[in-house]
């Protein structure tokens, strides 16, 4: 059986009352595309901050720990911008020609572009850390990297697709959320989509790094310039 997440917490519920909500694209509101964009690039942002924390000597452990792990829940958001190409299903009558009409062609267009966000800003929020991990620790430990991450996204993925749970909440009911968590381990349906997206995830990567890798998205810290005191020798 599907479970629905039942908290008020998500966007949909909160955002019911911002003026613009009636705005909407074959039934999907624009606010919720302009609110996952934001979430996909603060994923950016996040890592980028997170990597120039891992760069520092001097900041306590906890503090580094505690940014990765918001930016592990939030990077997810990347990728789930891909999925909200499912928003384009239905938006010509079944009996047209070729599926396609001439009042909403346009949106085939859109919602490629909209799920190319989510491919672009997956790639560029785990980019600069897999760099930075095989400058440290080698080729081998980057790749381990991205082995272990990409099923986690993928999980993440799945867990708002399917039950509609957002990043936020497993502070607010992580209980709920290990439940839901353990039917993609036991329920055949489940895993096979988690075994599936994963895969996916692996390919769009990898794909994604050898178009956007030239680009060099790796952090690099300033150098802090030492202050110096001007001294008038007499």
């Amino acid at each position: 059986m599907r479970f629905i997440n039942p908290s008020a917490l998500r966007p949909e519920i909160f955002f019911s009352s911002v003026p613009l909500w009636n705005w909407d694209i074959n039934g999907y509101q624009v606010v919720m595309i302009i609110w996952n964009i934001f979430l996909a690039i603060l994923s950016i942002f996040v890592s980028y901050y997170f990597l120039e924390l891992l760069q520092k000597r001097k900041i306590e452990t906890w503090k580094k720990v505690a940014v990765g792990i918001i930016w592990l829940l939030l990077v997810p958001n990347t990728a789930y911008v891909m999925t909200d190409a499912r928003h384009i299903i239905g938006y010509c009558p079944v009996e047209e020609y070729g599926k396609v009409c001439t009042e909403n062609a346009w949106m085939t267009i859109f919602f490629f572009a909209y799920a190319l966000v989510g491919w672009v800003t997956m790639v560029m929020s785990v980019l600069p850390l897999r760099q930075w991990i095989q400058k440290k620790k080698g080729k081998r430990a980057s790749l381990d990297f991205i082995l272990a991450l990409m099923p986690l996204m993928a999980l993440g993925v799945l867990l708002g697709l399917i039950n509609r749970w957002n990043s936020w909440e497993v502070l607010s009911n992580p209980i709920l959320i290990f439940k839901t968590l353990l039917a993609y381990v036991s329920d055949l349906t489940y895993a096979k989509n988690w075994f599936i997206v994963s895969i996916l995830l692996y390919i769009l990567y990898f794909g994604g790094e050898i178009l956007f890798g030239k680009f060099k998205l790796s952090f690099r810290v300033r150098p802090q310039q030492r202050r110096t005191r001007n001294l008038n020798v007499k």
